[in-house]
């Protein structure tokens, strides 16, 4: 049985890495897993202010996986995973997420890749104004330079950022 806890939990790379392997097992069905294990997540989280539903979550590296799961067990509303161009490579350090990426690809969500290491080009900004125009997007593992453009252009209760924190986690609209 996966302790289910250990999504919200802040744990040493190499202990949440052997963690989120063994969870991908469990994961390959979001909609299952949101059925399973939904109201037991539901227990560790808190959602501060009011805002947008959320339709997207960012994914970077190994440390945002949880968020995605988490978030995804949360909203039905998710639809869009917003992802790097390494994690969708998938090498070295990124093999992982890559792994929870194509899960959710396989299982209907939208893939929107763009480089989370610099300010969003054109075509990117214009894909994320449209996204954060539906409603709110969760923010995790993205640069500052990105988080800044995410605040900037997003308005009031369509970001929400992720943290985690001991044995909760926090969602807050911004």
């Amino acid at each position: 049985m996966i302790d289910i806890l250990n999504l919200v939990k802040i744990l040493p790379p190499q202990q949440m890495s052997q963690f989120l392997h063994e969870l991908l097992n469990e994961f390959k069905n979001p909609l299952e897993f949101r059925m399973k294990y939904g109201e037991e997540i539901k227990k560790y989280v808190q959602i501060e202010g009011i805002g947008l539903k959320p339709i997207a979550v960012t994914l970077g590296g190994l440390m945002s996986i949880a968020g995605a799961v988490v978030s995804c067990c949360l909203f039905d509303s998710i639809r869009y995973i917003i992802t790097s161009i390494e994690v969708k490579e998938g090498k070295g350090a990124f093999e992982l997420s890559n792994k929870y990426l194509k899960v959710f690809e396989e299982n209907g969500f939208e893939i929107i890749v763009i480089n989370f290491n610099d300010l969003p080009k054109y075509n990117e900004a214009e894909t994320l104004f449209n996204i954060m125009k539906q409603g709110a997007i969760i923010v995790q593992g993205v640069s500052v330079e990105l988080a800044i453009w995410f605040g900037r252009n997003a308005g009031i209760g369509r970001l929400i950022i992720y943290r985690p924190l001991k044995d909760k986690v926090i969602l807050k609209y911004v």
